[in-house]
């Protein structure tokens, strides 16, 4: 009653608030109740339609529901629709007309197959005219209409043609048309009238001022094209979308413009008519794709003048069309539009230089390796000439081509010759850094012999100019990505005469000439700034090449570790290469990699993380720096094995806290039992040497070299480094190292089924055994913690495999929730009250059970979880929060 009723000052918001809940209940009720429901919303937008103005918020509320639902109107709705514009025809009854007829077009596709019925209901207008523009297949013939049906979509087609003759603005036109569109298509019948009239309206003096009439005129030429799919019909949608791109009215070649990079208005009626053409041209093959870019590409020679605004604004429309067309197609058609893109004229004019480079780069991507190869070669031609355009059109490039591993790894390189060769002032970095940074991440850190002499050479030309500044600078954050995806600047093949092989760098030739002594001297002085005393006389004593490669190894490994991506294990790949351990520089890399390690530490131990997501990222990189370290520290290179033992112990004497983790923890101990087995196997197996040793806990594989000597010395180094740093995490938070270790304990081995000794169990016991709580008594020696870790893992296992067998959680919530209850409750007394339970040890006991509940279960029971907290505040008794820690420990 209310919503027939009078309309007040807010009736607009009420209607829009009850159709919207009235249509999305009748969508999902019987049938009858959405008739029921439909026959009233009709009912009052006919009373709101005929009231006329005064009513037109009421009425743009209804219409807004009425467009947003989901509900398939009928052939009733139809007429209800075709009654409305007999009113008037107007931008809401309009909006009403189209949203039916949308319904109705949809619903009839599904039923004939042409579209997923699912994807049709989900569907609003602009996703249905998509739709229809990509049909593969024609859909003129339709099930057949009722007669009151066909006589209301001829009576709203005349109607739309009428209002979008008379002009009665962009809206009411935009609406007509489509109404227009979906009426001859329910119809089944292409009506030439539609076509005459988006002919008129896109060759007239208005396209360009009524653009968004003029962009609605071509897709629903794609959509017709693609519809009926007759001859004539595709014949006009292609002799109209090439007029409008190859002869444009006066309007557009006076407004859109005429240089620089395709504008949003350009695209947003150029796009619309190439969609046309490619409709046209569905059905058939890709080869009359292809026939009509060439078709396109000829009309440029008939255009006349080069420079004249005409044929430059047809040349513009040419190149936008081209790539749409392109970049729907395949790689044979991108390459096509990429030869035409580069032929002389689009090539000539001045003015189509920027957009020319700019559709190149956006097409190129989807073409073969060479056609990239090629359009990057122009635009990099284009940008050692200082066109700005051709430095945005790069980054274009570079942005397409990484997700393209190929062609990704050859226009790095590409580039990275590019940045060596311009050799002018920093300002050349401001062109090529943000591409070489794109590249970069998306490229694989290669170390073939190519890769490694062009990154190699990138670092010489920074570092030997001085733009490489560790504190400060403008490229800093750049340096930094780059420095985290560099390669070593060695070569894995090297094997002596690393100096001579350095020395003939023509970089470092170029850029620090034999006669200027002031730039070696400013190098030799940085380089001596990194070196101990011992290693001075060293540092004066080296010649440019050597210099600047110290000083390259510094730059790229201390921004790779203080970056937290890369972390320090990358620099031990230089005390692995045997060039560098036979070289002179050895010393003077000991130093560097002493810097590195520094560096590493003082990015993590001061960097700040917010408690969310970031922290378990920083948290999870820092375990796995730690576990690459270890990893390397049972290498079969004594000096790779000395150093990485050496990282290992600077980043955890400053930073305990990276061993608390459950894999750093097993890594170390298993690392060790892999080692000991090494040891074991080289005095059992004398006469049959066994180089490799698997632990399938870890995944981790070590080869270990055929010497007796260096395997007994790398299990004692091994074994007291882990005594050492076990030893440190315990001091920094034993509980934590505590419940890590019974963790590692409870874990399945994976050597001879547990019934051999195992080094790494033994470390973990010991371990333990070491742990202290709190300080000592006066005089007297902490107690060994060995009674109280035996007795938590024995009840731990105990609960463990109580659990399995099946546990009343609902006793076990019941009984604490009522210890809860009573010490809340309670005055302060000697005994903290335990309610039902009755003395303080049931309690704890409770509560360890179901602890190791709700780690064992599938899903958190946050109800428990509760209680676990509560339970031992509220009771507030030493004995009873100190048992909590461990079990809060525990869940952590």
């Amino acid at each position: 009653a209310h919503y027939h009723g009078p309309s007040g000052g807010a009736a607009h918001t009420f209607a829009r608030q009850l159709t919207s809940r009235l249509l999305a209940c009748a969508s999902s009720g019987s049938e009858a109740d959405a008739r029921a429901v439909l026959e009233c919303v009709w009912t009052r937008m006919h009373m709101l339609t005929q009231q006329g103005s005064t009513d037109g918020a009421a009425l743009s509320g209804m219409v807004a529901a009425v467009e947003s639902t989901c509900y398939r109107f009928t052939a009733q709705d139809v007429a209800q629709a075709d009654a409305l514009l007999a009113h008037g025809v107007a931008g809401h009854t309009l909006v009403v007309v189209r949203a039916v007829l949308e319904s109705r077009l949809g619903e009839r596709l599904v039923a004939a197959g042409a579209l997923d019925g699912a994807a049709a209901q989900q569907s609003g207008p602009q996703e249905l005219w998509n739709a229809v523009a990509q049909l593969t297949s024609p859909c003129g013939t339709l099930p057949s209409l009722a007669d009151d049906e066909v006589r209301a979509y001829e009576h709203v087609l005349e109607a739309s043609l009428l209002a979008f003759d008379e002009a009665c603005g962009e809206h009411v036109m935009r609406l007509s048309l489509y109404a227009a569109a979906l009426s001859s298509m329910l119809l089944g019948r292409a009506e030439p009238r539609v076509t005459d009239a988006m002919a008129a309206h896109i060759r007239g003096a208005q396209a360009y001022r009524l653009r968004g009439v003029t962009q609605t005129c071509l897709r629903v030429l794609a959509a017709q094209a693609a519809f009926f799919g007759s001859g004539a019909v595709r014949a006009s949608a292609t002799t109209l979308a090439t007029a409008f791109v190859t002869a444009p009215a006066q309007c557009l070649v006076d407004a859109l413009p005429q240089e620089g990079d395709a504008a949003a208005d350009e695209r947003a009626l150029l796009d619309p008519a190439a969609d046309a053409l490619l409709a046209a041209e569905r059905p058939w093959s890709g080869v009359h794709v292809q026939s009509r870019a060439h078709a396109l590409f000829g009309s440029l020679a008939t255009t006349g003048d080069a420079l004249s605004a005409r044929s430059v604004r047809v040349a513009r429309n040419v190149a936008v069309v081209l790539t749409r067309m392109a970049t729907t197609g395949d790689a044979s058609l991108a390459a096509l539009v990429v030869g035409m893109l580069c032929a002389p004229r689009f090539a000539q004019p001045p003015e189509l230089l920027a957009l020319t480079l700019q559709c190149a780069a956006e097409v190129a991507p989807l073409a073969d390796r060479a056609v990239v190869g090629d359009v990057a070669a122009k635009t990099l031609k284009h940008v050692r000439a200082g066109s700005r355009a051709a430095t945005a059109a790069l980054e274009k490039l570079a942005s397409g081509v990484a997700a393209r591993g190929d062609a990704a790894d050859a226009l790095l390189a590409m580039v990275l010759r590019a940045c060596v060769d311009a050799s002018g002032t920093p300002s050349s970095l401001d062109v090529y850094l943000p591409v070489l940074c794109v590249l970069a991440d998306a490229c694989s850190s290669g170390e073939s012999g190519e890769s490694v002499e062009l990154w190699r050479a990138f670092w010489f030309h920074v570092v030997a100019r001085g733009y490489v500044q560790q504190e400060a600078g403008a490229h800093a954050g750049a340096f930094a990505r780059l420095a985290a995806r560099a390669p070593l600047l060695v070569h894995a093949s090297s094997v002596n005469y690393l100096e001579s092989e350095l020395a003939s760098s023509s970089v470092v030739q170029r850029d620090v000439r034999s006669d200027d002594d002031a730039a070696l001297g400013r190098l030799r002085a940085a380089l001596l700034r990194l070196l101990p005393a011992s290693a001075q006389p060293l540092g004066r004593s080296l010649g440019a090449a050597q210099t600047v490669f110290l000083l390259a190894v510094h730059a790229v490994e201390s921004m790779r570790a203080a970056g937290g991506g890369g972390g320090c294990a990358a620099m031990l790949g230089y005390f692995g290469n045997a060039a560098v351990a036979s070289s002179a520089l050895l010393p003077a890399l000991e130093a560097i990699a002493e810097r590195v390690v520094a560096a590493y530490v003082r990015a993590t131990t001061t960097r700040r993380v917010a408690v969310d997501h970031a922290a378990a990222a920083e948290a999870g990189r820092v375990a796995r720096h730690v576990r690459e370290l270890l990893v390397a520290s049972c290498h079969h290179l004594q000096l790779v094995s000395r150093w990485a033992q050496r990282f290992a112990d600077s980043v955890l004497q400053a930073f305990p806290q990276a061993l608390l983790d459950s894999t750093v923890v097993a890594t170390l101990l298993e690392l060790v039992q892999l080692v000991w087995k090494g040891w074991r196997a080289a005095q059992d197996d004398q006469f049959a040497a066994q180089y490799w040793f698997t632990s399938h806990t870890l995944g981790v594989t070590l080869q270990l070299p055929d010497s007796v000597t260096y395997r007994e010395t790398l299990f004692a180094q091994m074994s007291a480094a882990a005594r050492r740093w076990l030893a440190l995490a315990g001091r920094s938070a034993p509980m934590e190292l505590e419940t890590l270790l019974q963790a590692y304990l409870a874990q399945p081995s994976d050597d001879d089924l547990g019934c051999e000794p195992h080094v790494g169990h033994a470390l973990a016991l010991e371990a333990a055994n070491q742990l202290r709580y709190g300080a000592p008594l006066a005089g007297t020696e902490a107690l060994a913690n060995a009674s109280a870790f035996a007795f938590r893992r024995g009840q731990r296992d105990f609960l463990r495999g109580h659990i399995g067998r099946g546990t009343d959680v609902a006793a076990l919530k019941r009984d604490l929730a009522a210890v809860y209850r009573a010490a809340a409750g309670a005055a302060e007394a000697d005994e903290p009250p335990c309610g039902p339970l009755g003395d303080v040890r049931t309690v704890v006991e409770r509560l360890h059970h179901a602890t190791h509940y709700v780690v064992a279960a599938r899903s958190v029971d946050r109800e428990l979880v509760r209680l676990i907290a509560w339970v031992p505040l509220a009771m507030f008794d030493e004995r009873v929060v100190r048992a909590a820690t461990h079990m809060w420990t525990t869940l952590l």
